[in-house]
């Protein structure tokens, strides 16, 4: 397990600690790539200060620093880049977020196969087309890519729906309250994947005996604030969090044939 270790002492830290969550979510498994668009993240935020703080010597020194990083590449390559390995994550949030909620709501359906499937089909379905190629294959390969972080994704796709996306949130005030709330969600979604295991076979309501689970929490990378690890508690049931099964998708786990 990789840990994200942040620091709130200051904002300044606390503010760098939650973009370095975001690049983590976009590059779990390539550092030089993520610490670029950190670099690139930092740099527009140095951008957006003004007079006198822009002239501020240890402002001044940062750039150079940042600038030193992305030159060879050039910001807007690592810009443009960031945007669909985010999706990519997303799409890997969905898979999780439906084989656990197969797993709360419907056990017999609880399987990576079948919310893959799911979610391709749905992709068919809706008049918001992807802008990635949402077949059965690639979904399997952004599982792949982000199976280490989707439980952020998947916590993403929940505060999203709450109306509390500290993505989104101009000030570190409204942003740090609903990033502790994505933690803990995100907390509480990893214990759960880790605890489900796939079913033997395609309809069996049977455990897996072979030691697989959904998400193995030992391969994740999980985000500690001042070294706690964010959870929800367990009174907070986690049916409460997972939307029941609707018709149209029981219908189209229906037609699975994995």
């Amino acid at each position: 397990m990789h840990v994200l270790k942040i620091k709130s002492r200051s904002e300044v830290l606390l503010g760098f600690g939650i973009l370095e969550t975001l690049c983590a979510m976009t590059y779990p498994a390539d550092p030089v790539r993520g610490g670029l668009l950190l670099k690139e993240l930092v740099k527009s935020g140095t951008d957006g200060l003004t007079e006198p703080d822009a002239n501020c010597l240890e402002v001044v020194r940062l750039d150079r620093f940042l600038w030193k990083g992305l030159g060879e590449v050039g910001r807007s390559p690592v810009r443009e880049a960031a945007g669909p390995r985010f999706a990519q994550g997303t799409i890997a949030g969905k898979v999780l977020l439906n084989a656990l909620r197969c797993g709360v709501h419907r056990p017999e359906h609880r399987s990576v196969g079948k919310a893959i499937f799911l979610v391709a089909e749905l992709a068919k379905r809706s008049k918001f087309k992807d802008k990635l190629p949402m077949s059965e294959s690639k979904i399997l390969r952004y599982w792949r890519d982000f199976q280490s972080v989707a439980h952020l994704h998947a916590s993403q796709i929940l505060v999203e729906a709450m109306k509390e996306d500290w993505i989104k949130a101009r000030k570190l005030k409204e942003q740090s309250p609903q990033f502790a709330l994505f933690l803990a969600i995100a907390g509480r979604i990893s214990r759960a994947a880790h605890a489900q295991f796939p079913p033997i076979g395609r309809t069996s309501k049977a455990p897996a005996n072979d030691g697989r689970r959904l998400i193995n929490r030992a391969r994740t990378i999980q985000v500690q604030i001042d070294g706690v690890e964010l959870d929800l508690h367990d009174e907070v049931q986690l049916a409460s969090l997972l939307t029941e099964m609707t018709q149209e998708e029981l219908s189209i786990l229906g037609h699975y044939s994995g």
